[in-house]
Protein backbone atom coordinates (compact mmCIF):
# COMPACT_ATOMS: atom_id res chain seq x y z
CA UNK A 1 0.00 0.00 0.00
CA UNK A 2 3.07 2.41 0.70
CA UNK A 3 4.43 1.87 -2.63
CA UNK A 4 1.31 2.61 -4.44
CA UNK A 5 0.42 5.88 -2.47
CA UNK A 6 4.03 6.89 -3.70
CA UNK A 7 3.71 5.69 -6.99
CA UNK A 8 0.49 8.09 -7.05
CA UNK A 9 3.00 10.91 -6.12
CA UNK A 10 5.76 10.21 -8.37
CA UNK A 11 6.24 11.95 -11.64
CA UNK A 12 7.85 9.42 -13.54
CA UNK A 13 10.67 10.16 -15.85
CA UNK A 14 12.17 7.78 -18.50
CA UNK A 15 15.25 7.69 -19.76
CA UNK A 16 17.53 5.80 -22.36
CA UNK A 17 20.54 6.07 -24.11
CA UNK A 18 18.54 7.97 -27.03
CA UNK A 19 16.11 10.00 -25.13
CA UNK A 20 14.46 11.05 -22.09
CA UNK A 21 10.79 11.28 -21.11
CA UNK A 22 8.23 12.35 -18.80
CA UNK A 23 5.63 9.52 -17.59
CA UNK A 24 3.24 10.41 -15.29
CA UNK A 25 1.98 7.55 -12.62
CA UNK A 26 -1.45 6.36 -13.75
CA UNK A 27 -4.37 6.16 -10.96
CA UNK A 28 -4.74 3.75 -8.21
CA UNK A 29 -7.49 2.19 -9.46
CA UNK A 30 -5.18 0.82 -12.87
CA UNK A 31 -2.22 -0.68 -10.90
CA UNK A 32 -2.32 -4.37 -10.90
CA UNK A 33 0.10 -6.11 -8.61
CA UNK A 34 2.78 -8.79 -10.42
CA UNK A 35 5.52 -11.03 -8.95
CA UNK A 36 8.53 -9.86 -11.08
CA UNK A 37 10.01 -13.04 -13.26
CA UNK A 38 13.72 -13.46 -14.44
CA UNK A 39 14.95 -15.29 -17.19
CA UNK A 40 15.82 -18.79 -16.32
CA UNK A 41 19.53 -19.30 -16.93
CA UNK A 42 19.80 -22.76 -15.02
CA UNK A 43 21.35 -25.81 -17.21
CA UNK A 44 19.35 -28.10 -17.67
CA UNK A 45 20.17 -31.74 -16.25
CA UNK A 46 19.73 -34.62 -18.80
CA UNK A 47 16.19 -35.57 -18.87
CA UNK A 48 14.95 -32.24 -18.19
CA UNK A 49 12.22 -31.05 -20.50
CA UNK A 50 11.39 -26.87 -21.24
CA UNK A 51 7.96 -28.25 -19.64
CA UNK A 52 6.85 -29.57 -16.30
CA UNK A 53 6.07 -33.69 -16.72
CA UNK A 54 3.67 -34.87 -15.01
CA UNK A 55 4.16 -38.95 -13.99
CA UNK A 56 2.44 -41.80 -12.62
CA UNK A 57 3.11 -44.91 -10.27
CA UNK A 58 0.33 -47.50 -10.70
CA UNK A 59 2.33 -50.41 -9.51
CA UNK A 60 -0.53 -50.36 -6.45
CA UNK A 61 -3.29 -50.25 -9.41
CA UNK A 62 -5.25 -53.43 -9.36
CA UNK A 63 -8.19 -51.67 -11.77
CA UNK A 64 -6.20 -51.18 -15.14
CA UNK A 65 -4.77 -53.24 -17.34
CA UNK A 66 -1.72 -50.92 -18.59
CA UNK A 67 -0.66 -47.26 -19.60
CA UNK A 68 -3.18 -47.03 -22.22
CA UNK A 69 -6.38 -48.54 -19.83
CA UNK A 70 -4.89 -46.02 -17.39
CA UNK A 71 -5.30 -43.28 -19.45
CA UNK A 72 -8.22 -44.20 -21.26
CA UNK A 73 -10.11 -44.35 -18.63
CA UNK A 74 -8.93 -41.12 -16.63
CA UNK A 75 -8.75 -39.22 -19.46
CA UNK A 76 -5.36 -38.00 -18.80
CA UNK A 77 -2.01 -37.66 -21.14
CA UNK A 78 0.56 -38.59 -19.00
CA UNK A 79 4.90 -38.14 -19.83
CA UNK A 80 6.73 -40.66 -17.09
CA UNK A 81 5.24 -43.73 -15.81
CA UNK A 82 7.28 -45.34 -13.23
CA UNK A 83 7.96 -49.32 -12.55
CA UNK A 84 10.01 -50.52 -9.34
CA UNK A 85 12.55 -53.15 -9.16
CA UNK A 86 13.62 -54.90 -5.91
CA UNK A 87 16.06 -57.26 -4.95
CA UNK A 88 15.44 -60.46 -7.29
CA UNK A 89 13.09 -59.42 -9.78
CA UNK A 90 13.72 -59.41 -13.74
CA UNK A 91 14.66 -56.36 -15.69
CA UNK A 92 10.69 -54.83 -16.60
CA UNK A 93 11.47 -54.61 -20.21
CA UNK A 94 8.32 -55.29 -21.30
CA UNK A 95 7.05 -52.10 -19.14
CA UNK A 96 9.97 -49.96 -20.85
CA UNK A 97 8.97 -51.39 -24.34
CA UNK A 98 5.17 -50.11 -23.53
CA UNK A 99 6.44 -46.88 -22.50
CA UNK A 100 8.53 -46.11 -26.31
CA UNK A 101 5.66 -47.41 -27.82
CA UNK A 102 3.22 -45.14 -26.14
CA UNK A 103 6.25 -41.83 -26.19
CA UNK A 104 6.05 -42.54 -22.34
CA UNK A 105 9.16 -41.44 -20.60
CA UNK A 106 10.31 -44.49 -18.46
CA UNK A 107 11.52 -44.74 -15.28
CA UNK A 108 12.74 -47.71 -13.20
CA UNK A 109 13.57 -47.29 -9.06
CA UNK A 110 15.83 -49.85 -7.97
CA UNK A 111 15.34 -51.07 -4.50
CA UNK A 112 18.12 -52.18 -2.31
CA UNK A 113 19.80 -55.65 -3.09
CA UNK A 114 20.05 -56.14 -6.66
CA UNK A 115 22.91 -57.79 -7.85
CA UNK A 116 22.98 -57.51 -11.12
CA UNK A 117 23.24 -53.72 -11.59
CA UNK A 118 25.76 -53.60 -14.31
CA UNK A 119 23.43 -55.85 -16.19
CA UNK A 120 20.65 -53.71 -15.52
CA UNK A 121 22.40 -50.76 -16.98
CA UNK A 122 23.12 -52.21 -20.00
CA UNK A 123 19.92 -53.11 -20.77
CA UNK A 124 18.67 -50.14 -19.90
CA UNK A 125 21.34 -48.60 -22.29
CA UNK A 126 20.19 -50.96 -25.13
CA UNK A 127 16.21 -50.79 -24.71
CA UNK A 128 15.96 -46.92 -24.15
CA UNK A 129 18.77 -44.29 -24.12
CA UNK A 130 16.72 -41.67 -22.99
CA UNK A 131 15.45 -42.98 -19.93
CA UNK A 132 15.11 -41.80 -15.89
CA UNK A 133 16.79 -43.90 -13.11
CA UNK A 134 16.40 -43.79 -9.50
CA UNK A 135 17.99 -45.31 -6.85
CA UNK A 136 16.12 -46.09 -3.74
CA UNK A 137 19.03 -46.25 -1.17
CA UNK A 138 17.74 -43.34 1.82
CA UNK A 139 21.01 -41.83 2.90
CA UNK A 140 23.06 -44.60 2.15
CA UNK A 141 25.58 -42.43 -0.31
CA UNK A 142 27.91 -45.12 -0.63
CA UNK A 143 25.57 -47.79 -2.08
CA UNK A 144 23.93 -44.54 -4.43
CA UNK A 145 27.27 -43.52 -5.95
CA UNK A 146 28.20 -47.25 -6.43
CA UNK A 147 25.39 -47.90 -8.70
CA UNK A 148 25.71 -44.50 -10.18
CA UNK A 149 29.19 -44.94 -11.64
CA UNK A 150 27.90 -48.18 -13.23
CA UNK A 151 25.37 -46.26 -14.84
CA UNK A 152 28.01 -43.78 -16.11
CA UNK A 153 29.55 -46.86 -17.67
CA UNK A 154 26.86 -48.49 -19.46
CA UNK A 155 24.70 -46.31 -19.86
CA UNK A 156 25.87 -42.75 -19.82
CA UNK A 157 22.49 -41.12 -21.55
CA UNK A 158 20.28 -42.53 -18.40
CA UNK A 159 19.34 -39.49 -16.24
CA UNK A 160 20.14 -40.57 -12.47
CA UNK A 161 17.80 -39.44 -9.68
CA UNK A 162 18.64 -39.34 -6.17
CA UNK A 163 15.70 -40.75 -4.35
CA UNK A 164 15.22 -39.52 -0.40
CA UNK A 165 12.02 -39.09 1.82
CA UNK A 166 11.52 -35.07 1.67
CA UNK A 167 12.04 -35.16 5.47
CA UNK A 168 15.32 -37.31 5.64
CA UNK A 169 18.31 -35.77 6.69
CA UNK A 170 19.26 -34.00 2.83
CA UNK A 171 22.63 -32.46 3.59
CA UNK A 172 24.80 -35.00 2.76
CA UNK A 173 24.37 -35.92 -0.85
CA UNK A 174 26.01 -37.85 -3.24
CA UNK A 175 28.57 -37.04 -5.05
CA UNK A 176 27.80 -33.71 -8.19
CA UNK A 177 28.40 -35.73 -11.30
CA UNK A 178 26.46 -38.85 -10.45
CA UNK A 179 23.13 -36.70 -9.30
CA UNK A 180 21.15 -35.36 -12.53
CA UNK A 181 18.16 -35.16 -10.73
CA UNK A 182 17.01 -34.55 -6.71
CA UNK A 183 13.30 -37.01 -6.28
CA UNK A 184 11.82 -36.26 -2.96
CA UNK A 185 8.97 -38.48 -1.54
CA UNK A 186 6.11 -36.75 -0.27
CA UNK A 187 3.48 -38.52 1.59
CA UNK A 188 0.61 -37.36 3.32
CA UNK A 189 -2.07 -39.34 5.56
CA UNK A 190 -5.48 -38.60 7.06
CA UNK A 191 -6.22 -38.07 10.70
CA UNK A 192 -9.71 -37.53 11.84
CA UNK A 193 -10.68 -36.96 8.40
CA UNK A 194 -8.05 -33.90 8.41
CA UNK A 195 -4.90 -34.20 5.92
CA UNK A 196 -2.16 -33.91 7.79
CA UNK A 197 -0.87 -31.38 5.49
CA UNK A 198 3.36 -30.67 4.79
CA UNK A 199 3.01 -28.41 1.82
CA UNK A 200 5.28 -25.80 3.58
CA UNK A 201 8.23 -28.33 4.48
CA UNK A 202 8.30 -29.55 1.39
CA UNK A 203 8.61 -25.86 -0.16
CA UNK A 204 11.06 -25.56 2.16
CA UNK A 205 13.36 -28.46 0.89
CA UNK A 206 12.61 -27.71 -3.06
CA UNK A 207 14.14 -23.90 -2.21
CA UNK A 208 17.11 -25.91 -0.20
CA UNK A 209 17.66 -28.07 -3.96
CA UNK A 210 16.95 -24.45 -5.91
CA UNK A 211 20.34 -25.12 -7.95
CA UNK A 212 19.11 -28.94 -9.09
CA UNK A 213 16.12 -30.70 -11.30
CA UNK A 214 13.83 -31.61 -8.73
CA UNK A 215 11.22 -34.18 -9.27
CA UNK A 216 8.58 -34.77 -6.37
CA UNK A 217 6.56 -37.97 -5.93
CA UNK A 218 3.17 -37.50 -4.61
CA UNK A 219 0.87 -39.57 -2.32
CA UNK A 220 -2.12 -38.37 -0.25
CA UNK A 221 -4.60 -40.84 1.63
CA UNK A 222 -8.02 -40.96 0.29
CA UNK A 223 -9.47 -44.01 2.23
CA UNK A 224 -8.37 -44.12 5.57
CA UNK A 225 -7.60 -47.48 7.47
CA UNK A 226 -9.13 -45.94 10.80
CA UNK A 227 -13.11 -45.93 10.19
CA UNK A 228 -12.89 -47.39 6.30
CA UNK A 229 -14.20 -44.05 5.23
CA UNK A 230 -13.51 -41.92 1.75
CA UNK A 231 -12.47 -38.69 2.36
CA UNK A 232 -12.71 -37.57 -1.94
CA UNK A 233 -12.83 -34.04 -1.13
CA UNK A 234 -10.22 -33.38 1.36
CA UNK A 235 -7.93 -36.12 -1.27
CA UNK A 236 -9.01 -33.22 -3.90
CA UNK A 237 -7.97 -29.97 -2.54
CA UNK A 238 -4.85 -31.11 -0.98
CA UNK A 239 -3.50 -32.72 -4.19
CA UNK A 240 -4.45 -29.40 -6.24
CA UNK A 241 -2.72 -27.28 -3.40
CA UNK A 242 0.36 -29.77 -3.70
CA UNK A 243 0.37 -29.32 -7.70
CA UNK A 244 0.02 -25.56 -7.37
CA UNK A 245 2.67 -24.92 -4.53
CA UNK A 246 5.31 -27.00 -6.42
CA UNK A 247 4.16 -25.45 -10.15
CA UNK A 248 5.98 -22.18 -8.87
CA UNK A 249 9.27 -23.73 -8.79
CA UNK A 250 11.18 -23.61 -12.13
CA UNK A 251 13.64 -26.26 -10.96
CA UNK A 252 10.26 -28.61 -10.57
CA UNK A 253 10.56 -30.49 -13.49
CA UNK A 254 8.58 -33.53 -12.94
CA UNK A 255 5.63 -34.41 -10.47
CA UNK A 256 4.48 -38.38 -10.00
CA UNK A 257 1.55 -39.49 -8.50
CA UNK A 258 2.05 -42.72 -6.67
CA UNK A 259 -1.10 -44.30 -7.05
CA UNK A 260 -1.07 -46.97 -4.20
CA UNK A 261 -3.35 -49.07 -2.04
CA UNK A 262 -3.19 -52.34 0.13
CA UNK A 263 -5.11 -54.62 -1.41
CA UNK A 264 -7.20 -56.26 1.34
CA UNK A 265 -7.54 -52.21 2.55
CA UNK A 266 -6.15 -52.61 5.85
CA UNK A 267 -3.84 -50.09 5.45
CA UNK A 268 -5.75 -47.41 3.15
CA UNK A 269 -5.31 -46.26 0.24
CA UNK A 270 -4.19 -43.19 -2.22
CA UNK A 271 -4.95 -44.58 -5.18
CA UNK A 272 -6.29 -42.85 -8.49
CA UNK A 273 -9.16 -44.98 -9.60
CA UNK A 274 -11.40 -44.84 -6.41
CA UNK A 275 -13.87 -43.06 -7.78
CA UNK A 276 -14.35 -40.91 -10.73
CA UNK A 277 -14.19 -37.52 -8.53
CA UNK A 278 -10.44 -38.76 -7.70
CA UNK A 279 -8.95 -38.83 -11.24
CA UNK A 280 -11.38 -35.93 -12.29
CA UNK A 281 -9.81 -34.17 -9.44
CA UNK A 282 -5.99 -35.52 -10.71
CA UNK A 283 -7.16 -33.95 -14.33
CA UNK A 284 -7.45 -30.82 -12.65
CA UNK A 285 -4.15 -30.81 -10.14
CA UNK A 286 -1.97 -31.76 -13.41
CA UNK A 287 -3.23 -29.57 -15.23
CA UNK A 288 -1.57 -27.12 -12.78
CA UNK A 289 1.68 -27.91 -14.10
CA UNK A 290 3.28 -25.18 -16.40
CA UNK A 291 4.05 -25.94 -20.06
CA UNK A 292 6.69 -23.69 -20.11
CA UNK A 293 9.64 -23.12 -17.40
CA UNK A 294 11.52 -20.21 -18.82
CA UNK A 295 10.58 -17.98 -15.66
CA UNK A 296 11.86 -18.07 -11.87
CA UNK A 297 9.95 -16.63 -9.84
CA UNK A 298 11.30 -13.81 -7.40
CA UNK A 299 10.10 -12.11 -4.25
CA UNK A 300 10.14 -8.64 -6.13
CA UNK A 301 6.13 -6.71 -6.56
CA UNK A 302 6.23 -5.23 -9.77
CA UNK A 303 3.17 -2.21 -10.46
CA UNK A 304 1.59 -2.21 -13.36
CA UNK A 305 -0.72 -0.13 -15.72
CA UNK A 306 -0.77 0.21 -19.23
CA UNK A 307 1.73 -2.01 -20.80
CA UNK A 308 4.64 -0.15 -18.31
CA UNK A 309 5.48 -1.93 -15.12
CA UNK A 310 7.44 -0.06 -12.46
CA UNK A 311 9.65 -1.38 -9.77
CA UNK A 312 12.34 0.23 -7.01
CA UNK A 313 15.36 0.61 -8.89
CA UNK A 314 17.22 -1.30 -5.92
CA UNK A 315 15.54 -4.04 -6.44
CA UNK A 316 15.91 -3.72 -10.80
CA UNK A 317 19.45 -3.66 -9.88
CA UNK A 318 19.61 -6.58 -7.92
CA UNK A 319 17.91 -8.49 -10.14
CA UNK A 320 19.61 -7.02 -13.02
CA UNK A 321 16.27 -5.64 -14.86
CA UNK A 322 16.87 -2.64 -15.15
CA UNK A 323 16.25 -2.60 -19.16
CA UNK A 324 16.17 1.32 -20.61
CA UNK A 325 13.60 2.99 -18.93
CA UNK A 326 14.38 4.51 -15.32
CA UNK A 327 13.44 7.42 -12.96
CA UNK A 328 15.26 8.95 -10.18
CA UNK A 329 13.15 6.11 -7.79
CA UNK A 330 11.94 3.61 -9.81
CA UNK A 331 12.77 1.11 -13.28
CA UNK A 332 10.24 0.46 -15.64
CA UNK A 333 10.83 -2.81 -16.94
CA UNK A 334 8.96 -4.24 -20.31
CA UNK A 335 6.34 -7.22 -19.48
CA UNK A 336 8.34 -9.87 -21.09
CA UNK A 337 9.54 -9.81 -17.28
CA UNK A 338 6.13 -10.94 -16.28
CA UNK A 339 4.20 -13.76 -16.76
CA UNK A 340 0.47 -14.26 -16.44
CA UNK A 341 0.70 -17.61 -14.59
CA UNK A 342 2.82 -15.64 -11.63
CA UNK A 343 0.04 -12.49 -11.34
CA UNK A 344 -0.91 -11.95 -7.83
CA UNK A 345 -3.76 -9.96 -6.54
CA UNK A 346 -3.38 -8.07 -3.25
Amino acid sequence: MRILLVLLCLLFTACSSQKVSEVNAPSYSNFTPYIVNVENTREKALGEKNKCMSGVYLDGEFNFSGIGDFERTTMTDNDVYIKRVGYNQEFPASFVIECRAKGKVPLIIFERGIANMEDMAKKCNSLAPYMLVAFNYGADIDMYNKSAEIFRRNAPYVALMWNVDYDENINMTPENKYVDWVMLNFNEGIADGVVKTEIAELRNVIKYFSGRAVAVNVSVENFSEKNYKYYTQQWNDEVKAIYSAVADYENVGLVNYVSNSDKNRIKGSSRLSESRLVWEGFQSAKAMLPDKRRWSSTDVVAYVSDNTAYVLNEDAKRLNIEEKYVSTKYAAIKNYSLDDSCRKMF
